[in-house]
C-alpha cells in the first residue's frame, strides 16, 4: 500500500516530501479533505507511464483502423479518485 499524507502536511514539509520520493522511488498520495486527490510521483515512473500512454495510443490506433487519438499532455501525472 502506498503511504499517504494530507494536503496540510504535504504543503508544511514539501522539500522533504520531494526528497523522500526521489531518495524511494516510491509514489505518495495527497489526500484532501480524507480523500485521495493526487499521487506524486517520481520522474523515471511519469516517463514509463506516458511511454506506456504512447505504446497504448499506437496499437488502439492499429487495431481501429483510421480512428483519431488524442494524447494527453505531459503534465504532472494526477489521480483523482
Amino acid at each position: 500500500m502506498m503511504k499517504t499524507i494530507s494536503s496540510h502536511d504535504a504543503r508544511q514539509r514539501w522539500h522533504a516530501l520531494v526528497a523522500e520520493i526521489a531518495d524511494s522511488g516510491e509514489p505518495i498520495i495527497v489526500q484532501r479533505y480524507g480523500k485521495p486527490t493526487l499521487v506524486v510521483i517520481p520522474v523515471t515512473e511519469h516517463v514509463e507511464l506516458q511511454a506506456l500512454r504512447a505504446w497504448s495510443a499506437r496499437r488502439s490506433g492499429e487495431s481501429s483502423a483510421g480512428t483519431a487519438m488524442s494524447e494527453r499532455g505531459t503534465g504532472t501525472i494526477v489521480q483523482e479518485q
